[in-house]
């Protein structure tokens, strides 16, 4: 299921945006509802992934396109080691 609620709309005259938070507070991810993009993950990957993402979106105030990448990243190389 997609996080992002698509809203189309013009912002400053010209510009067209989607915006999670526009309508309601971010909601954690969990292991039912995550983005597409960690699909595909090893399950521990998975989980580890959603955990950081949750964090910096929270915590961090992060965008969450940015905070799902560095999740990933992080993710894996945790599970690695």
């Amino acid at each position: 299921m997609a996080r992002l609620l698509a809203r189309g709309g013009v912002l400053a005259g010209t510009s067209r945006f989607t915006l999670r938070s526009a309508m309601r507070p971010a909601m954690p991810w969990t292991q039912q509802d995550y983005p597409d993009s960690l699909k595909n993950l090893d399950p521990k990957v998975r989980k580890k992934a959603i955990d950081i993402a949750n964090r910096l979106v929270e915590d961090e105030a992060m965008d969450e396109g940015r905070a799902i990448a560095i999740a990933t990243s992080q993710a894996k190389k945790s599970v690695q080691d």
